[in-house]
């Protein structure tokens, strides 16, 4: 088997890009993403990114979420 030497440098894919936690989303972002979804009907990627995002509609007071017993 013959071993190929090359004498080009590989350089990182991520060389001078900004590593590490990133911010979050403003409101206004999350909700751009959010109407960009539902307007490209991307109901599973909706579905994922309502259960992910931390800008949910919140309930409304009194109501009481049912939770299903087995």
């Amino acid at each position: 088997m013959a071993i190929l030497h090359t004498s080009q440098h590989h350089q990182p894919w991520n060389k001078g890009k900004l590593i590490g936690q990133k911010a979050p989303l403003k409101l206004k972002d999350s909700w751009a993403i959010r109407i960009r979804l539902q307007l490209g009907q991307k109901v599973r990627d909706l579905a994922l990114f309502n259960a992910l995002c931390p800008f949910a509609p919140r309930p409304l007071r009194g109501a009481k979420e049912v939770i299903p017993t087995r």
